[in-house]
């Protein structure tokens, strides 16, 4: 079976640039191809609640992948994998659909789409589309209209249009959803420490740091979001894959044992040691 992760990265080359250092390092893990569609492929205009370069239906474009791929494993571009995070293809059955659910104040917003497009006896449990597992039994999700996507987006109050029609469609084509726990796509609605988690999702400009909060306070610009996003998500993976308190950084797989114990190496003086002395 050809498993294969797929980035959609159309018009964020900031946001891919922080991105792909953790997601390389999580295929190479693995031993998982990777693909990163960088391109539109469908001339639909871009939906612009949030100003986005891009109509978002173009992560659809994995539906042609199914002709090459069994499984895919879809990322957004704005999320950075921890070097902890587990084999996702091992962990979702074949046969359904791997996802995390992001339940605040959606359930008006479910209604709302069944109003537009149909029941589908939905009522609960709303996707986040972030993070997705799926399989060449699943690549009708993706077969998406041009006319589906003109009656979805023009739904009251609606703001990310494809992740909502692909919460519908799953219901629709009666798919069984595999519900993955909050670590492996952790947006800004869990309270956890994100470093705890296992996929770290910056979705909507989500940042922590204040000198960065400070710089969007002073104004609002959606370029400017975008780059304190990029600034956070570079800082945040170099937390992760910093050695850990006490190892040798010369020698960070531990030639020896004494640098485990030790802020000056006993073998050579010049070696560094991550400790409070010196970092």
């Amino acid at each position: 079976m050809t498993n294969t992760v797929i980035v959609i990265a159309i018009g964020k080359s900031k946001e891919w640039e922080a991105c792909k250092p953790s997601v390389l390092s999580y295929c190479k893990r693995y031993n998982l191809s990777l693909e990163v569609i960088t391109q539109p492929k469908y001339g639909l205009e871009p939906f612009d609640k949030f100003s986005n370069t891009v109509n978002l239906f173009e992560k659809n474009q994995i539906y042609e992948l199914f002709d090459t791929y069994d499984r895919i494993l879809r990322l957004d571009f704005d999320l950075i994998i921890t070097p902890k995070c587990p084999n996702l293809f091992e962990i979702v059955p074949e046969h359904k659909i791997g996802v995390v659910f992001e339940d605040v104040n959606r359930d008006e917003r479910i209604l709302a789409i069944q109003e537009r497009l149909g029941d589908v006896n939905w009522r609960e449990r709303y996707i986040n589309a972030g993070v997705v597992v799926v399989s060449k039994r699943h690549r009708e999700v993706f077969n998406t209209t041009i006319e589906e996507i003109n009656d979805i987006q023009k739904i009251e109050g609606i703001i990310t249009p494809e992740q909502d029609y692909f919460n519908y469609v799953i219901r629709k084509l009666g798919f069984e959803i595999h519900e993955l726990s909050y670590k492996f796509n952790h947006i800004r609605h869990f309270p956890a420490n994100r470093f705890d988690s296992y996929i770290i999702h910056y979705a909507g400009s989500w940042v922590f740091d204040e000198d960065l909060r400070l710089k969007i306070s002073e104004r609002v610009d959606n370029e400017l979001w975008r780059e304190m996003t990029t600034i956070q998500m570079k800082r945040d993976y170099k937390k992760l894959i910093a050695p850990p308190i006490g190892t040798c950084i010369t020698y960070p797989l531990g030639v020896c044992s004494s640098c485990i114990t030790r802020i000056n190496c006993n073998i050579n003086p010049e070696n560094k040691v991550r400790g409070v002395l010196n970092e």
